[in-house]
């Protein structure tokens, strides 16, 4: 994945991680901010879909228990209604995480019950847009969780309109291979620094995340029926 990115991700930058339902999204974010707590920085995942147990137990599927740090408050955990809490709220919550706290990282699972959240609002978009830099401001790193309907077909990065606010944007995709459903992965955008087009093969085992080689001699991966 390293490879894949060019090196990583930029600390302060902003990720959307998209891709079609139950594809490993929400796994592959919290990848990331294991691998960011390991290096001494502090996370919060705020979960407008899944509780806390749920995400533990997905974790602890793929051999990488959460447990240590969530008792050593260098991860937390967020579970909200969408529809019992506005957006000013909900701002006022990641501000005081990030500057009480000191929170290195911001996961939002999803951007569509975020919006949800937001449905009072007037512009939903502004309110992202606002929240995006505010935690860039802080040097902050944000991973926004993106679900589309589509589980195959045309390639769409999100439907509501924020991919012009990601700096990385990292899809993930289901496709038919000699007879099975396999998962790809690519990077589709990544503005601070080079990245590689291919797409490989994602796989999540117990023994943790593996992402292959990259599909040789195929085209028409993203359709998700490709073609030798």
């Amino acid at each position: 994945l390293d490879v894949l990115l060019g090196g990583g991700l930029e600390p302060g930058t902003a990720t959307i991680l998209t891709g079609p339902s139950g594809v490993g999204k929400t796994t592959l974010g919290v990848e990331f901010l294991r691998a960011a707590i390991a290096h001494g920085q502090r996370a919060v995942l705020y979960s407008f879909e899944e509780s806390p147990e749920s995400i533990q137990i997905r974790a602890r599927g793929i051999g990488a228990p959460l447990d240590d740090l969530l008792a050593g408050s260098a991860l937390k955990i967020v579970s909200l209604n969408p529809m019992q809490i506005y957006p000013d709220e909900f701002l006022a919550m990641v501000q005081a995480a990030v500057e009480q706290e000191g929170r290195q990282l911001v996961m939002i699972d999803s951007l569509r019950g975020y919006q949800l959240e937001m449905n009072e609002a007037r512009n939903p978009l502004a309110h992202i847009h606002n929240l995006v830099n505010y935690l860039g401001s802080q040097n902050v790193s944000s991973f926004l969780i993106n679900e589309v309907e589509a589980i195959t077909g045309n390639l769409i990065a999100t439907e509501i309109g924020v991919s012009h606010l990601a700096d990385n944007i990292l899809l993930v995709r289901y496709a038919e291979y000699q007879g099975h459903i396999i998962k790809v992965i690519a990077c589709l955008k990544k503005r601070l620094g080079d990245f590689q087009t291919e797409l490989r093969e994602l796989c999540l085992t117990p023994a943790g995340i593996v992402v292959g080689a990259k599909l040789e001699n195929m085209h028409r991966v993203l359709t998700g029926v490709p073609e030798y």
